[in-house]
């Protein structure tokens, strides 16, 4: 069974809130916004958010190894 890690768990969160705020700020869902104060700033949003929940999926647990 495959386990993630909460580092893991917590960069695709991110990255999805990101993405989620750019995308409903670029489709006018919000006329103004002062976390998103234009398109462009919006368009790096999602681009940013996209990286981080691709990198996400590159991030392993981390395997303790006992020394004997």
């Amino acid at each position: 069974m495959k386990t993630n890690s909460s580092f893991k768990k917590s960069v695709f969160l991110f990255g999805f809130f990101l993405f989620i705020s750019g995308l409903v700020r670029f489709i006018g869902a919000f006329d103004f916004n002062t976390f998103i104060p234009n398109e462009s700033v919006a368009l790096t949003y999602i681009l940013l958010g996209n990286g981080l929940i691709i990198a996400s999926g590159f991030l392993k647990p981390r395997i303790n190894h006992k020394s004997t």
